[in-house]
């Protein structure tokens, strides 16, 4: 690969401010201060009395005053995809504006003008139940242990979900293969929609169903997910690469090798019992590359739990997780996270290219955090940093504030809930991040998506895009 530059200009004093080899330009940022202007719900929602804000707890059916998001990808050169988990509308009231709910359905998926962010319509809605689910785990929804009884077993939080029509995971995360068609997770299933040539999509199909009894964990299974889906490939040559973005056993990330034609399923490893048959941490990894050594990796963000970014090596066998003595992104001098990022807190996704000798790390703005003066209200943001040897693996080499484009960024103050800690709803801590190139981009440049799943959306480049084909224009 071609070496990424890295360098500091030091012109007269130590003063001076530091130049370093990636600009992170924004094309355009739609964020929860703009009061709707461009998509009508995404707007400050009021404090909902009915959260505690405890992250186990929570109206998650439709009716969650705070508009929330799952997915934000290029699906082709002329339109974005933004999936809708909650839109911020509760049905229920007798006095809620259903013209608006209609517009924008929870559990959806909208188009997205590429050019400046605005709607363009319903793309697919997912609806609360799109299949169903097997009867066993519908009773563990409710507080069921399974039947036989799954040994160890058990959900703290007993009957957090409800069955029925309206049972719905926390996470609708997705992606789309080179073919169009668009893999999306729904509790232990990966579903799949086709295009059907005119525009639209057909479906869903079950692409993939996780066997939770073997291969689940052994607690929580009520809260099986699988929150971050990337997509690589199509037909027979189709890669997905799954993982709950959280600590509990079984629900890390794995990795498939599929046969779409013939759907196919191999998970590529052999993990044992370690975690259940997978690998990693809590946050949202990268599809694999091959980086300068010849090796596929995979990195992984984790901003829940080991607040690091992490790499891992496929050794014949399976993914290893790097040393942090030949891996560690650095922050800049001076960097206090409201300023600059730093790498070991809040970050919550990881997206880079094969073409690409840089990883793009997506930080969420601090979350839970309204009493603490060391962490209150910093923003999100979107980093570089080096994945080669020199300059040196895990250097920093540029970022750009979520929100820079705005009076000011937005933060967890913006919209906090009830709760006595006022911390925003759990999913404010949720970030993500895709990367994309196209052949005739310069050498290191991209297109960049970033999602807070609370507080907006944004698009971004690095370096020449001009080249007629998902450019600035």
């Amino acid at each position: 690969m071609k070496k990424a530059i890295y360098f500091v200009l030091l012109i007269g004093c130590l003063s001076m401010p530091v130049a370093y080899a990636l600009d992170i330009t924004p094309v355009w940022e739609r964020t929860l201060i703009d009061g709707g202007s461009v998509l009508p719900i995404l707007v400050n929602g009021p404090a909902d009395p009915r959260w505690d804000g405890d992250p186990e707890d929570g109206p998650w059916y439709g009716v969650n005053l705070h508009d929330q998001y799952d997915g934000f990808i290029r699906y082709d050169e002329n339109r974005l995809m933004l999936g809708i988990r909650d839109n911020g509308i509760d049905e229920t009231d007798p006095n809620h504006n259903a013209a608006l709910a209609a517009q924008y359905p929870d559990r959806s998926i909208i188009w997205i003008n590429p050019e400046d962010g605005s709607p363009l319509g319903v793309a697919i809605h997912v609806g609360f139940k799109p299949v169903a689910l097997s009867d066993e785990y519908e009773s563990m929804i409710d507080g069921g242990s399974g039947n036989p009884a799954i040994e160890g077993w058990a959900d703290p939080k007993n009957r957090r979900f409800v069955s029925g029509p309206q049972s719905a995971p926390e996470y609708m995360n997705f992606d789309v293969s080179d073919d169009g068609v668009i893999y999306l997770g729904y509790w232990y299933m990966i579903l799949r929609w086709d295009p059907d040539g005119q525009g639209g999509f057909t479906g869903p199909t079950i692409a993939y169903e996780h066997d939770y009894r073997n291969y689940g964990g052994t607690n929580r299974l009520s809260q099986w997910r699988f929150g971050d889906i990337e997509v690589i490939g199509s037909g027979a040559n189709t890669r997905v690469i799954a993982s709950g973005k959280t600590w509990r056993n079984g629900m890390r990330i794995r990795v498939f090798d599929v046969d779409a034609t013939t759907n196919t399923w191999t998970i590529k490893g052999d993990y044992g019992n370690t975690k259940n048959g997978c690998f990693g941490e809590t946050g949202g990894c990268s599809v694999p590359v091959i980086d300068e050594y010849g090796e596929e990796v995979i990195y992984q963000a984790s901003n829940v739990s080991s607040n690091r970014i992490d790499r891992y090596i496929w050794d014949g066998v399976s993914y290893v997780q790097d040393s942090e003595e030949l891996f560690k992104p650095t922050a800049p001098e001076g960097a206090d996270g409201w300023n600059h990022a730093l790498p070991n807190r809040w970050a919550s996704d990881v997206a880079t290219h094969p073409d690409l000798d840089y990883i793009v790390v997506a930080t969420s703005p601090s979350w839970g955090q309204q009493t603490n003066a060391n962490e209150f209200d910093k923003p999100g943001f979107v980093t570089a940093y080096s994945v080669v040897g020199d300059p040196p693996v895990g250097a920093f080499l540029g970022d750009v504030i979520f929100g820079s484009t705005k009076e000011r960024p937005p933060a967890e103050s913006d919209e906090p809930s009830a709760a006595s800690n006022l911390a925003a709803v759990w999913n404010g801590i949720m970030s993500q991040v895709k990367v994309y190139r196209q052949p005739g981009y310069a050498d290191g440049a991209c297109e960049i998506l970033y999602l807070s799943q609370v507080y907006g959306y944004g698009r971004y480049v690095i370096g020449d895009t001009y080249v007629g084909q998902w450019s600035i224009y």
